[in-house]
């Protein structure tokens, strides 16, 4: 069902932007947030 579809895929965004958040903290460096954004078109 697509509606299921969305919620995974709400929780996978929120699991991301939390990752994303972690290792932000660990490196200020954009390269971990930039591979974030590059793989997100794949799951869409």
């Amino acid at each position: 069902p697509v509606e299921q579809i969305e919620k995974i895929e709400k929780l996978g965004n929120i699991k991301e932007k939390k990752q994303a958040k972690k290792e932000r903290r660990k490196k200020p460096t954009t390269k971990s947030y930039t591979l974030i954004i590059t793989e997100k078109p794949q799951a869409v």
